[in-house]
């Protein structure tokens, strides 16, 4: 049956994606038919990814995770789209009215199948349904079935542009043959075979932004003609596409195989050119403070990737995270020092299990630890921050297993002055549908290990590189905290703030005799002076932008701190210790003292919480 509903006129599609951060992936696809001087929206359905939650869910949508010692989970589990949403959903796209609807999905995402197909239903009757990403094209069928018209498989650019041209021009048997797209029954029926990968990633153009082009639905509130990117202080773009790895509960790395069963052209990497990324960093809105590169695999050759440090510091010169490539930077720490000095500042490693035989035989991962631990050692020691991720929550992980991940853990840097510069996160293992982890070791999906027990090894595993053995052993032993895992947050909570007190107290009592300079005069350091005053600083440093009229405080000089380093008015036994919270990802303050001033690393401190004159 041919597609008898679709319109007679210029063709205009309306993307919806919901529960996402950045929603980089239908950004590119607005912006690649815009190229071709079609009409796009998109609307965004929940505005964010994901909050700290007080209770454990057994049964949950997205990810759930330990960060920072807190239980995170996915917005879509604590604010679900309200029948309030639906409505002012079904409202817009009634005022759109789109000939096509595309919804962009993860599996995560499958959920919302029966709620989002009747509502697109009463507000465009004639639209033609889309549905696209990793959800849809993993188990087309749920979503044919669930009521979408057409699925576009694997990269939807050229896909979707051939069926908005052919929407134009009327030509459905054209449709029904684009390549990349699963028809549903109501349509054909057509499964078309995939097309070659797009090698020239220059092809497709950068992200779409701009208030114009957006609708953001999210907790009950309708924001017209708004774009959360304008507004932000951080923007989330790509260096490449695909991933060399092979991870059985990720579909990232299976997404070549859809092309192979085709024998079409694939490729494991796909870098854009990283001239077009620098300009694209370079002219992002200027509110914008921070760079978050979404690639979970670097694959730039030393000789590019020093290139790009070198460009991205002169052209676009903000800090930035990066999943760097660990064997580069260990081997290179030239390379590692460029990356820094080009605004480094935040970034992650995906340890994820401390047994061999996790790794090999289940997650299809190769051990590198003793790399991966020099790595994290380098970051901490120039104050870049850190996340340490790891998975738990797999049924097949025996307790010996467990103690070689809590093993690893241990091995990572902790400093209770700053106890997130090498965080460890602990997410719980919810393989994505039809990848091999699910074939291999069925009874992840069937038989799941309990909520609490995940919870359990995951904050042993986060409090392993903190606390001393016998200490994180006797907490082990205690049952209470194996009967509810919760409790092990309260208790963690309680223990950081007494270790950073007594870490304190012992700075302070051993600091008496040396030269000190303080740096912030905000409220942190109104709140916590009178405990730190008896180091008599000799000046407190207030950066140029934020230097306040008055001369001094209590007697202690206030200074410029560019002025107080052009001057060169400390020596190599001068302590500093920062009071300035910081105010995005990373440590910016300790990482300029010592990139920037010259200070040596172990004369740099910094207390960035108000726990300290009342104590706990």
């Amino acid at each position: 049956m041919l597609p008898v509903h679709l319109g007679d006129s210029m063709s205009k599609m309306v993307f919806v994606n919901a529960f996402e951060y950045s929603y980089l992936g239908t950004r590119v696809l607005a912006s690649y038919l815009k190229k071709f001087g079609h009409e796009t929206h998109n609307i965004l359905l929940g505005c964010d990814s994901g909050r700290y939650v007080s209770t454990l869910q057994e049964k949950h949508h997205g990810y759930l995770a330990l960060w920072r010692g807190k239980l995170t989970s996915n917005i879509a589990n604590i604010f679900p789209l309200t029948d309030k949403d639906f409505a002012e959903l079904e409202r817009i796209l009634q005022e759109e009215q789109p000939d096509i609807i595309g919804f962009s999905a993860r599996s995560t995402n499958n959920h919302l199948i029966p709620h989002l197909v009747p509502v697109f239903r009463r507000a465009v009757p004639n639209a033609l349904l889309v549905a696209g990403g990793y959800g849809p094209t993993l188990e087309p069928e749920l979503y044919l079935d669930g009521g979408f018209d057409v699925v576009v498989r694997g990269d939807g650019e050229e896909a979707l542009l051939e069926l908005v041209d052919c929407h134009e021009k009327k030509d459905w048997e054209a449709a029904a043959n684009i390549s990349n797209t699963v028809w549903s029954k109501n349509f054909g029926g057509n499964s078309n075979p995939m097309r070659d990968q797009e090698k020239d990633l220059e092809k497709y153009p950068p992200q779409l932004y701009g208030h114009e082009h957006f609708t953001v639905i999210a907790e009950g509130t309708v924001k017209r003609n708004f774009d959360p990117v304008i507004k932000d202080i951080t923007y989330t773009t790509y260096l490449g596409r695909g991933c060399t790895g092979k991870c059985t509960y990720c579909s990232g790395g299976q997404w070549r195989s859809l092309y192979k069963m085709d024998n079409k052209k694939s490729y494991p990497r796909r870098n854009r050119n990283y001239l077009d990324v620098i300009n694209e960093c370079a002219t992002i809105p200027e509110n914008i403070k921070f760079i978050f590169f979404m690639d979970e695999f670097w694959s730039m050759s030393k000789k590019s990737t020093a290139e790009f440090f070198s460009l991205y510091k002169d052209k676009v010169n903000k800090n930035f995270f990066a999943y760097l490539h660990y064997e580069q930077m260990v081997e290179d720490k030239k390379l590692f020092s460029l990356a820094i000095d080009a605004g480094l500042s935040y970034t992650g490693i995906g340890f994820q299990s401390g047994s061999e035989n996790m790794l090999r035989n289940y997650y299809g991962r190769r051990p590198q630890h003793e790399i991966m631990l020099e790595y994290a050692q380098m970051l901490f020691d120039n104050f870049i921050a850190c996340t340490a991720q790891f998975i738990s929550g797999n049924c097949y992980e025996t307790w010996e297993d467990f103690l070689q991940t809590v093993d690893l853990a241990r091995q990572l840097p902790f400093n209770p002055e700053q106890p997130d510069l090498m965080d460890i996160s602990v997410s719980r293992l919810r393989p994505h549908p039809k990848t091999p982890l699910t074939i291999i070791a069925p009874r992840v999906v069937t038989d799941p290990m309990p909520a609490n027990e995940w919870l359990y090894r995951a904050m042993i595993i986060y409090l392993a590189n903190k606390m001393d053995p016998e200490d994180l052993n006797e907490i082990m032993s205690m049952r209470m905290f194996k009967r509810d895992a919760l409790q092990l947050i309260d208790f963690y909570r309680g223990w950081i703030y007494r270790t950073q007190r007594q870490h304190f107290e012992k700075l302070v009592a051993e600091g008496q005799e040396q030269d000190w300079i303080f740096y912030g005069a905000g409220e942190n350091y109104l709140r916590n002076k009178n405990f730190f005053a008896s180091l008599r600083p000799r000046a407190i440093l207030v950066d140029r932008a934020y230097l306040p009229a008055e001369k001094d405080i209590q007697g202690t000089p206030v200074v410029c701190t560019e002025d107080f380093f052009a001057d060169n008015n400390h020596d190599k036994d001068s302590h500093f210790l920062s009071f300035i919270l910081p105010k995005n990802y990373g440590y910016p303050v300790s990482k300029n003292l010592m990139h920037s001033y010259n200070v040596p690393r172990n004369n740099i401190h910094s207390c960035e919480i108000d726990v300290f004159i009342n104590g706990y």
